[in-house]
């Protein structure tokens, strides 16, 4: 049987989270309900279970420096083509401290936006295609995902049952280069990471099942400080890294070129080749040796045809399908 390989772009999510040119507006809300006059600077007392020893500051002081922080990324979303190209930069200048403000500030957005938002449904659609009855994805079928956000996971709970997204993500054989513990046959890889903290007792990931909020609360308010400031003073803590860093272009893409070096149909959905991502790219799909047919699925599929092209330039011999309709994820004849 043939063996297929997903490769999921921004478009893949776009039912449940802002596209590039949406962010900055989206940003500026999540930073208009924070400083909403109904909340008020989080309590001491919440804080009980950080270990305050590790803070420079009173936890409150965290607050103020998140607000600043957002506002900050804010005005960056609005100068530079994407949140995307602005980290590309800071990398390129060797700014490492604003690098992890940026990935910091993307997560907290990132996870306001999914609890306010119920998943892209065309995920629900896809798992309950492709699962089999151990609710896992077929051996054949891999996905790589330039998605940094929890669509994958929080769509797959709705399967497992499980309200832990560090669970759902164990269980269904996600891989990243942050992973401690990597499944031993990974089937999701996630190029870009996370955009989310290292998981504790108490996480805002049990929030994205469990407590859809039309606006921000208090409680939601210091759930986000508190990850703010552990994240602020311990970095390691991030789980957002982009592929173009030397870490994981030298241990996340071994893991996933072994793993789609067999692929005999590659699904493009929702993905545009952005430049700055084409080595990578070029790398992965290069590493598919016995490539037969790509679909591509994207509103103007023919456009992204020509940018693969810029990507594979040896097209002989190989099959390119390209694909308008996005109501449902394609499902080849193939599967």
């Amino acid at each position: 049987m043939q063996k297929i390989t997903y490769l999921l772009g921004a478009g893949a999510s776009c039912h449940a989270l802002p596209v590039v040119e949406k962010i900055p507006e989206r940003l500026k809300d999540f930073i208009l309900q924070l400083e909403s006059k109904e909340l008020q600077p989080p309590v001491e007392g919440y804080y009980s279970d950080i270990d305050v020893s590790g803070l420079a500051e009173p936890i409150s002081e965290y607050y103020k420096k998140m607000i600043n922080s957002l506002h900050w990324l804010y005005k960056a979303s609005i100068k530079h083509s994407s949140i995307d190209t602005f980290a590309k930069k800071l990398f390129l200048i060797g700014d490492n401290p604003c690098l992890a403000e940026l990935k910091i500030g993307l997560s907290l957005f990132f996870a306001y936006e999914q609890i306010n938002n119920l998943p892209d449904p065309r995920y629900d659609s896809f798992f309950a295609s492709i699962l089999d009855h151990s609710l896992k994805l077929p051996e054949r079928v891999k996905i790589l995902t330039w998605n940094y956000d929890s669509q994958i996971e929080i769509s797959y709970s709705g399967f497992s049952g499980q309200e832990d997204i560090a669970l759902c993500s164990k269980q269904l054989g996600v891989y990243t280069k942050s992973d401690n513990n990597p499944p031993g046959t990974p089937s999701v890889f996630k190029i870009n990471g996370t955009t989310a903290f290292r998981p504790r007792k108490e996480n805002y990931h049990k929030l994205f099942l469990t407590k859809r909020r039309e606006r921000i609360d208090l409680e939601l308010s210091q759930t986000f400080t508190r990850d703010y400031a552990e994240a602020a003073c311990a970095p390691s803590e991030q789980l957002l890294s982009f592929a173009w860093e030397p870490e994981v272009a030298n241990n996340l893409l071994v893991k996933i070129n072994e793993s789609v070096k067999e692929t005999d149909v590659l699904v493009i959905i929702g993905y545009s080749f952005p430049y700055f991502n084409r080595e990578i790219d070029r790398q992965i799909i290069v590493s598919m040796y016995q490539l037969k047919k790509v679909y591509i699925q994207y509103p103007y599929a023919s456009d992204i045809l020509e940018r693969f092209e810029s990507v594979k330039p040896n097209l002989t011999g190989l099959k390119l399908v390209p694909v308008i309709h996005t109501k449902q994820f394609l499902l080849p004849n193939e599967l």
